[in-house]
């Protein structure tokens, strides 16, 4: 009987992976993972039904169809005519910062759903309440950022519930932050009048990531990450968790890098230097816009060791090892703080910015760039 029931467990656990694993998500990055499943097997009315989909809930993104040779090679050029008729219909209607759309229903239904977090349910309503209810932001920052997993949301809430509690009124304010988004991108529009504006997502995750663009669905924020008050207790958070909490002042510095990202059009990066250049050009046109860093305390560490970081950046800067520049916590061996190559980048960008006579035409050129080490040998930055 004890077998029976311990098997009769785990088919219920195995049932429980298998929904969230199948579960139909619809969003644009779903259907495009559709889309090149269906073309790897030639089936041209099940690539052109999922491209449709893709479209129908909000694909805006033209290289992420007109680049995909599976696409070319698969659709008739009617159909791939009519795809990248819908999704520039889509973009269109990111044009204009008045336009902007915040979405912040998202952090209401995690705290609802938060109350259940000592009961049982709790994770699988965590995944019928809070995700599959939630927006198509929240789907896609589950799929890319939580590798279609609750388990890492589960174990931090029950790790830090002090955390969470005392994050829940800051985590609410966002969505009277608009006219300030808005303002902004407003700036953003006169420096490169190209510029489009994805609806904007507030999401709550487990301290896993601040913001990203991509997932084809717009910007996702990690909300958790920009509630650092003085009522915050951090007692159960690792040093780590530390580093990237912030106050809700760079909320807008924030959809402004992320909003930089959008516009980015750049041959594919693969080095750290190219890696490097490109969030430093998110965060230097940041700065031209808010007059604010990103992250204060990397950029202060950077001014007062900027000759010895130089050094060492140019010797790492042709491989591919970001370890000790980007997406990285606090080094220990160095005493580096985490993401100093956003410094670097940046400065490059500056000193690029500085020596070009048509300051708009070196927005142009540092949003859409084609050779990096180029880039950087006109910027003089690092002639030591």
């Amino acid at each position: 009987m004890k077998k029976i029931f311990l098997l009769a467990i785990l088919a219920c656990s195995m049932l429980h992976v298998c929904a969230q694993n199948t579960a139909p998500l619809n969003t644009p990055l779903s259907w495009l993972r559709e889309a090149r499943s269906k073309a790897s097997v030639n089936d041209a009315s099940g690539t052109f039904t999922a491209l449709e989909n893709a479209v129908k809930f909000g694909l805006f993104d033209t290289a992420a169809v007109s680049r995909n040779k599976q696409f070319v090679n698969t659709l008739s050029p009617r159909q791939m005519q009519q795809i990248k008729a819908g999704v520039l219909t889509n973009r269109k209607k990111l044009a204009k910062p008045s336009a902007i759309k915040v979405h912040t229903h998202d952090i209401n239904n995690f705290w609802d759903t938060y109350a259940l977090r000592t009961d049982p349910v709790f994770k699988d309503s965590l995944f019928n309440n809070y995700i599959l209810d939630g927006t198509v932001g929240l789907k896609t920052f589950y799929q890319i950022r939580m590798n279609n997993s609750l388990d890492g949301l589960v174990k931090k809430v029950n790790n830090s519930p002090s955390f969470y509690n005392s994050i829940r009124d800051v985590s609410k304010q966002f969505d009277s932050m608009k006219p300030q988004f808005v303002a902004a991108a407003k700036k953003l529009e006169k420096l490169y009048p190209e510029s489009i504006f994805p609806p904007i997502y507030f999401i709550m995750g487990h301290l896993n990531n601040v913001g990203t663009a991509d997932g084809y669905a717009g910007l996702l924020i990690g909300t958790e990450h920009l509630c650092r008050s003085y009522g915050t207790d951090t007692t159960q958070l690792s040093d780590f968790d530390k580093m990237v909490l912030f106050d809700s002042t760079l909320a807008v510095p924030l959809i402004v890098h992320e909003y930089v990202h959008f516009q980015q059009s750049n041959k594919p990066e693969s080095s750290l230097l190219e890696l490097t250049i490109m969030e430093g050009v998110a965060d230097f046109i940041t700065y031209q816009i808010t007059g604010r860093y990103t992250n204060p305390d990397v950029f202060k560490y950077g001014f007062k060791n900027e000759t010895t970081l130089k050094k060492h950046f140019s010797q790492d800067m042709q491989g591919e090892n970001t370890d000790n520049w980007l997406f990285n916590g606090y080094n220990s061996q160095t005493g580096y703080p985490g993401n100093l190559g956003y410094f670097i980048g940046f400065r490059i960008c500056e000193n690029y910015y500085q020596k070009s006579a048509n300051k708009k035409e070196a927005i142009k050129e540092l949003l859409n760039i084609r050779d990096f080490n180029q880039l950087l040998l006109k910027s003089g930055y690092l002639n030591i």
